[in-house]
């Protein structure tokens, strides 16, 4: 589930964590 909230970009630091997120989805 908390992947798909960061991968919106809701956050401004969420939005680098995204192209994370997307490398190595935990």
């Amino acid at each position: 589930m908390a992947g798909e909230q960061v991968a919106a970009p809701s956050s401004p630091r969420d939005g680098e964590d995204v192209s994370i997120t997307l490398g190595e989805p935990k």
